[in-house]
């Protein structure tokens, strides 16, 4: 309905008055709760279905602790982050666990991607880089990402032309460090929610969390090694 709906406005310039730009963003808000609130219950099913047992005051606990960690952020510059914060909180702690999760996870990861803009890589650049510290393979990163052979050889040249990779495809002295600065400035940009929770909230919220996490890798749902490299905790 919407993509017909700016076919005819597109078509006919005529329409594309005031009133037919409502009618469009009506149209767009309408199926955007749609599609949200369509997401939100597959996501509460399938978290509901993966978790271990877990007892309820504890999830309870956890939530509160991530949801104070979101209150710490800052959504400057992170497009997605500030995107799923805007999001209603669900009513149900499964749901709330998985949002907060979820704008934590983006407020870090439009932090790193501010990171790799400022160090003068392209995101492909990036994922050779994050390659070569050996953390992750290239087909696992490639292929989750979709890049093709010669879009990876070109940026592999790249590399090497600025002295951030040999002709190996290993990190140079150069390359080494100016990955280590990316990883040091993504840790620096998402301090916020740590310094709101302060160390001993940080640490509940590790004692909470660990035992989730370590269950979804052992039963498979988060393979390790993953495109993140985040290893089994």
């Amino acid at each position: 309905m919407l993509a017909d709906a700016l076919d005819v406005l597109c078509t006919y310039p005529d329409l594309y008055s005031r009133l037919g730009r409502q009618t469009v963003r009506d149209l767009a808000a309408h199926a955007e709760a749609a599609v949200l609130a369509t997401r939100l219950e597959a996501v509460r099913a399938a978290v509901a279905r993966v978790l271990p047992p877990v007892g309820g005051g504890e999830l309870g606990r956890l939530v509160e602790l991530l949801e104070r960690a979101v209150a710490g952020c800052g959504f400057e510059g992170r497009a997605l982050a500030a995107a799923w914060s805007r999001v209603p909180r669900p009513a149900d702690p499964v749901g709330r666990l998985w949002l907060a999760a979820t704008i934590l996870r983006e407020h870090r990861g439009d932090g790193h991607v501010v990171a790799v803009v400022h160090a003068g890589l392209t995101g492909i650049e990036a994922g050779l880089t994050h390659v070569a510290t050996g953390n992750v393979s290239r087909e696992l990163i490639q292929k989750s990402r979709g890049w093709t052979d010669p879009e990876w050889d070109e940026a592999r040249r790249r590399l090497v032309a600025r002295g951030l990779l040999d002709r190996g495809s290993r990190l140079t002295k150069t390359g080494g460090a100016l990955r280590r600065e990316i990883e040091s400035a993504t840790d620096r940009l998402a301090a916020g929610p740590v310094t709101t929770l302060g160390e001993t909230g940080v640490e509940e919220a590790i004692r909470l969390a660990a035992p989730i996490s370590r269950h979804l890798v052992d039963t498979r749902v988060i393979p390790v090694p993953n495109p993140i490299g985040a290893p089994r905790p």
